[in-house]
């Protein structure tokens, strides 16, 4: 897509009157002295920011929970081959001092993780963090949350529960059941291996889902049942059943799922 600026000089193309022309001398000097700023003049041009950068690392197993939360700003999460948690961001605020204090609460111990940017109640607007995290391989992403910037997630597994109010969720690699919303935002799944529920939810933007390749052949050959099982469905002796009519992905102990497709044999039914 063009830029505004020249989809207007085209559509003003043929207007040979001093208007347009004056407007056409308007726009230059104003592209002009917009070089000629500096990259903080830039920055106070549409409002000052200031940052201050912070990281730290802790040990974390794999398998761990994992919570990140803030009020303003994006969030990624990804997994490395460390048995241990990288925090990184950097928070902002209108004046070097509100970026300073903004408190950023690390609870930490080896099996769970809980990073949270509380808002202040001193002070509003242009103030957040921005989140960056890596966690150990097979990390549970318990609950990923802001209230206005983006979530990414790079691997990790479920249940995941992603929210964010204003902005779009992209998750790769993820194994495991997710639930993604979003009020305002596209969501983008590709998703390794599902064994439970995924819900994913926008009230403006596009939804787009790439399911395992084995479950997508199931679905083209119309298999009435797909069954995941994992440790958790082993150790808990069932199945994870997802129907071929529904995206709902249910729990049965396994006598009960024998009992269930005996029935439907004899019955000769086609639904369950």
């Amino acid at each position: 897509m063009s830029p505004l600026g020249v989809d207007v000089l085209r559509r003003q193309g043929n207007d040979t009157s001093g208007g347009a022309a004056a407007a056409r001398h308007a726009r230059l000097a104003l592209a002009l002295a917009l070089l000629s700023l500096t990259a903080c003049d830039i920055e106070d041009f549409a409002g000052s920011r200031y940052e201050r950068d912070f990281h730290n690392t802790y040990p974390l197993n794999a398998g761990a929970k994992v919570t990140v939360e803030t009020f303003n700003g994006s969030i990624e999460v990804s997994i490395w081959e460390e048995n241990t948690v990288d925090i990184s961001g950097t928070k902002y605020g209108a004046t070097q001092q509100i970026a300073d204090e903004l408190a950023v609460n690390i609870d930490h111990s080896p099996a769970a993780v809980g990073i949270r940017v509380p808002r202040p109640s001193t002070h509003h607007g242009n103030l957040g963090a921005r989140l960056v995290v890596k966690v150990p391989r097979g990390a549970v992403l318990d609950f990923v949350s802001t209230s206005n910037g983006a979530i990414r997630v790079t691997g990790g597994a479920g249940p995941a529960r992603l929210r964010t109010s204003n902005g779009t969720i992209r998750v790769v690699g993820l194994s495991g059941s997710i639930e993604a919303e979003t009020s305002n935002g596209g969501i983008t799944a590709e998703l390794d291996r599902v064994d439970g529920p995924v819900r994913l939810e926008t009230s403006n933007g596009s939804i787009e889902v790439r399911l395992p390749a084995r479950i997508r052949d199931a679905q083209l050959q119309k298999v009435p049942f797909m069954l995941v099982v994992g440790d958790r469905e082993a150790e808990a002796k069932g199945v994870a059943v997802r129907r071929r009519d529904t995206r709902d992905i249910e729990f049965k102990p396994v006598q009960e799922f024998i009992s269930l497709v005996r029935e439907l044999i004899d019955t000769r039914a086609t639904k369950w």
